[in-house]
């Protein structure tokens, strides 16, 4: 929409071809006046993908644990939309992929079903990618009194199976100290498994002090489904 002393022109569903420089000429009584505007239509800039947990309806980029399970988890729906929360029905030629399992085409190019954690990007076309990333939270959810620097960790949750989806944001357990990821490395270790190299953050207490931050650089780890460091 270009809009100019209460005159208005609207472009219906604008593609980055509507792109460019407007000329505007009002003339009234013999005289004229020109202004120029600069319209750039960028298709990434009017799209994101929305997660949702279908059995609650609630939205989140956590993905349900089955109770009484460590790496079983429930579908969630993704679905391409622009920032009026509408589905963009007009975009007929939507491709999807994924880091982990390919998800499952829901009622229209648009939806999609996510079965496990990962990064999930829809191609829109004309080199416009919108992506969310999917993860869970810790089986076990530390509470602050835990965090008190000298007591001894809690012993870990028996779960062998790595890890392979973390991204910057998420939490994972180093004993009783929750550290938060702000840059994460993916690679490749023995028996396929997941290594896990970056930085974060973690509090804790000193003598029951107030809580302080710390810093936290790791490298070459391993991480469980329940979000907890294992070597």
């Amino acid at each position: 929409m270009i809009s100019s002393n209460g005159r208005t022109i609207t472009f219906t569903n604008p593609t980055e071809e509507t792109s460019g420089t407007y000329k505007v000429i009002a003339a009234l009584y013999g005289c004229q006046a020109e202004a120029t505007t600069d319209l750039v239509v960028s298709l990434c800039d009017n799209f994101y993908v929305e997660a949702r947990n279908p059995l609650n309806g609630e939205l989140t980029t956590k993905m349900p644990r089955r109770p009484n399970t460590t790496n079983v988890y429930d579908p969630m729906v993704l679905t391409v939309r622009d920032f009026n929360g509408s589905k963009p029905l007009y975009l007929n030629n939507v491709t999807w992929s994924s880091t982990t399992t390919s998800p499952t085409i829901g009622q229209d190019p648009l939806t999609v079903k996510a079965v496990t954690m990962g990064k999930y990007t829809a191609n829109l076309g004309a080199g416009c990618l919108v992506s969310v990333d999917l993860s869970a939270q810790p089986c076990t959810v530390l509470e602050d009194a835990f965090k008190n620097c000298g007591q001894e960790p809690t012993a870990p949750i028996a779960d062998n199976n790595t890890l392979t989806a973390l991204a910057p944001g998420d939490y994972f357990n180093a004993g009783d100290y929750e550290v938060r990821v702000l840059t994460i490395t993916a690679t490749t270790g023995t028996a396929n498994t997941t290594r896990w190299t970056g930085t974060g953050y973690t509090n804790f207490s000193v003598g029951g002090l107030a809580q302080t931050t710390f810093e936290v650089d790791f490298t070459n780890i391993s991480i469980n489904q329940c979000y907890q460091l294992k070597a």
